[in-house]
């Protein structure tokens, strides 16, 4: 039964990750056109692509919506990580620092849920928290690599 887990977490752990960051790359690029939108709707001269798009409540539900679908994700990819880890390097987390910013994604997302769900956040604040959220996953997925000693593939400290 390890063996299976930890085959499993070998084989899902970074597809399912990529999966949570393209759909996290998704509601990015849904949070700039909803940035876009509510400074056209502002404007005194909107340009005519701004008529086509969807209403900003809209937009603001579709970031939403990538969220909540992405972050389930996220979660199952760190925790296929550990368990991963747990095998390869005898321990479920480290403090690497893939590990640490993974968290740290995983809590800026945490933070716009709790936002958007439990304070009733809507609108520009939590376009810039998932745009913020994006730029932490960028991060995480190809700036660490540069100072990560186990997942530095870019520094070829990785292993």
């Amino acid at each position: 039964m390890e063996n299976r887990l930890f085959n499993v977490a070998q084989t899902l752990h970074i597809p399912i990750l990529l999966v949570s960051y393209a759909i996290f790359a998704a509601a990015f690029v849904v949070g700039i056109i909803y940035l876009w939108q509510e400074q056209q709707m502002k404007s005194k001269h909107p340009q005519g692509l701004a008529f086509q798009l969807p209403s900003l409540e809209g937009l603001d539900k579709l970031i939403s919506k990538l969220i909540v679908a992405a972050f389930p994700f996220l979660t199952a990819g760190i925790l296929l990580g550990g368990i991963w880890a747990h095998r390869v390097w005898g321990r479920f987390w480290g403090w690497d620092p893939k590990e640490t910013w993974a968290l740290i994604t995983w809590g800026v997302y945490a933070a716009y849920l709790t936002a958007r769900f439990m304070a009733g956040w809507r609108g520009r604040k939590t376009a810039y928290l998932s745009l913020a959220g994006f730029a932490v996953v960028l991060f995480t997925y190809v700036g660490v690599n540069y100072f990560s000693p186990l997942h530095g593939f870019l520094s070829r400290g990785g292993r």
